[in-house]
């Protein structure tokens, strides 16, 4: 293969993976778990957006739970 084929290849690569990388920065995913009694939202960042937890996961143990997250580590 020629040189200047190799480099057409490579800039054509480069701007379809500029193109793929501000396509996936839009992607929001949505997943559910237990029923959907948590849900959580990422984007394409990879970053999570929102986290949903139905109040009946809690039902009767929020104590035990404020004492396991807030306890002092």
């Amino acid at each position: 293969m020629e040189v200047k084929a190799l480099q057409q290849m490579l800039t054509q690569i480069s701007t379809n993976a500029g193109g793929l990388q501000k396509q996936i920065e839009t992607v929001q995913v949505e997943a559910s778990a237990g029923g959907g009694m948590v849900n959580v939202k990422m984007n394409g960042q990879k970053q999570l957006t929102e986290v949903r937890i139905d109040p009946e996961v809690f039902a009767g143990r929020i104590r035990n739970c404020c004492r396991t997250w807030c306890a002092p580590r």
